[in-house]
């Protein structure tokens, strides 16, 4: 089949398994995957809801009208393992089946994309200590020093100065799968998510290792 799904991230919560033991786990709501096309014999497009639709062009529209798909606003490739079992489960314009694909007691990777903190200094962005917070000081939470004036007369590339922090790809390896609630298209997993809610997140199945 395919190496994985799209998912939201709902929040937070914990369970308890044998002996009383507290489990943090992440809950995902998986959404309606439908499959939009075919990229040779080892990839398939795959839409689905991350955002909004208004925003597609009139190409894409249109392409999904032709299919009579409900218009997704998202469309992502996934690579196919078993390109003539999958062929012959699957048509354009069908619905992925999760339990296909992912099954409880899985190990999977979660990548998606942190929480975006904005513009910060140095002493956030990057853990700088600062200066001393007493009086007189007049050095608190600048930068400070960032190259020599006549050597080397530059500022190197890569140096570490205020700029936008978070909002990048992360991923989460080797999460278990502890719960899937076809009914409610919830997934529990166990640890942490990155992202706020409702982020998009690409779950990955684990491939054994030979």
């Amino acid at each position: 089949m395919i190496n994985g799904i799209m998912a939201k991230k709902v929040g937070m919560s914990r369970i308890f398994v044998d002996k009383g033991v507290c489990v943090p786990i992440t809950v995902l709501k998986f959404q309606d995957l439908r499959v939009l096309g075919f990229v040779g014999d080892k990839k398939v497009q795959i839409a689905f809801d991350g955002g909004e639709t208004k925003k597609k062009s009139k190409a894409i529209k249109s392409k999904f009208d032709k299919l009579d798909i409900p218009l997704k606003s998202s469309i992502k490739e996934f690579e196919i393992f078993d390109s003539k079992l999958f062929a012959d489960k699957y048509k354009i314009g069908d619905s992925i089946n999760i339990s296909d694909i992912i099954s409880v007691g899985d190990k999977v990777d979660v990548v998606s994309k942190t929480k975006g903190k904005g513009f910060q200094g140095v002493i956030k962005r990057h853990g700088f200590a600062g200066g001393r917070k007493s009086h007189g000081s007049r050095f608190h939470r600048a930068p400070g020093s960032i190259g020599g004036c006549a050597t080397p007369s530059k500022v190197f590339k890569g140096i570490k100065l205020p700029g936008r922090m978070g909002f990048v790809q992360n991923t989460i390896k080797n999460l278990s799968i502890l719960n899937i609630d076809l009914d409610n298209q919830i997934i529990q997993v166990s640890g942490s998510v990155s992202g706020s809610s409702m982020t998009s997140v690409y779950i990955r199945k684990v491939l054994s290792k030979k």
